[in-house]
């Protein structure tokens, strides 16, 4: 129904990405006219949604990886001729350290700001993630390029994985570090045919681990809440988490390509959607004190049974 929803999802899906992340099953490049196919069905999109919508607040551009896409400015360029909307870039950000290519990207004039992911607090755990070494110390190099040119708007992005659980306040501190915002969710578990195969599981993270997190780490999170974002947590697990929020239904698009991979899919607000962001509750939520408030967990940590929820109640 036209005017529910003002963001939208454009995927470069498929493209190519030079990490082999843990928690990601597509990674090679496909060839530069099948890539080219592919953003021109994103542009296709875009311009029907206008059509239907003729309005548009942002542009949350997401893939894997729309940063090595090779055309990319191009690409941005065609946007801006088709909507006055900003642009959101989520990347690996390993192209941005190539300062002239990054010029290039800024100079289009639509980018409002880009989404940066770092998972551990050194090299040999955030390599070790991303399965490519250098990663870190790359991706620290392209920090101190956005810096150089003067643009500040960054958000760093972080998962609990089974691979950090053992150092969250570790990494958590080293993203603070840089002054900027950081966003934390749980690592997905996308399903086959409503299976769950092991290689998923494994990065499934000890979720007493991260609730002992936020309960000793409740200071830190309050003294800089300002800059703390987490999402998709039910509050009982994590417990003083100030900017706790969920799923943004009105966040239209980026999912329809998963039908390929046969990842279980599902309907929200009559959109696809990847079956693994559906929120969920259990049974026991119905007692808790925060009600319609928290949404729940992604299904898959209900469905597997990594998740018990401790409903608040009053006293």
């Amino acid at each position: 129904m036209p005017g529910l929803s003002k963001n939208l999802v454009l995927n470069l899906h498929d493209i190519g990405c030079s990490q082999r992340c843990v928690f990601c099953q597509s990674y090679s490049f496909v060839s530069r006219k099948k890539a080219r196919q592919v953003a021109a069905e994103q542009l296709s999109k875009l311009k029907l949604y206008c059509r239907q919508e003729k309005e548009i607040n942002l542009i949350i551009l997401s893939g894997n990886d729309p940063g090595e896409y090779f055309d990319l400015v191009n690409f941005l360029k065609n946007i801006k001729k088709i909507t006055s909307a900003q642009v959101v870039v989520q990347s690996n950000g390993l192209a941005f350290r190539n300062r002239n290519f990054l010029k290039e990207l800024l100079a289009v004039g639509n980018i409002s700001s880009f989404q940066l992911p770092i998972y551990g607090h050194n090299a040999k755990l955030h390599d070790f993630v991303v399965g490519k070494k250098g990663s870190f110390d790359m991706i620290i190099r392209v920090l101190g390029n956005f810096k150089k040119l003067g643009f500040g708007n960054l958000k760093l992005h972080t998962l609990f994985l089974k691979q950090n659980e053992d150092y969250l306040p570790e990494l958590v501190n080293f993203l603070l570090s840089f002054g900027l915002p950081v966003d934390a969710s749980l690592v997905c578990l996308p399903g086959y045919q409503g299976k769950y195969d092991r290689g998923v599981l494994a990065n499934a993270p000890d979720l007493k681990k991260v609730f002992s997190f936020f309960k000793k780490e409740a200071k830190l999170i309050k003294r800089y809440n300002q800059n703390l974002f987490f999402y998709d947590l039910p509050f009982c697990l994590a417990p003083g988490a100030i900017n706790l929020s969920f799923r943004d239904e009105q966040a239209r698009g980026g999912y329809d390509h998963f039908r390929k991979k046969k990842i279980d899919m599902a309907k929200s607000r009559g959109e696809s959607v990847a079956a693994y962001r559906i929120l969920k509750k259990s049974s026991k939520c119905r007692s808790c004190l925060f009600g319609k408030k928290c949404k729940g967990i992604t299904s898959p940590y209900l469905d597997l049974k990594l998740f018990s929820p401790q409903p608040a109640k009053l006293e």
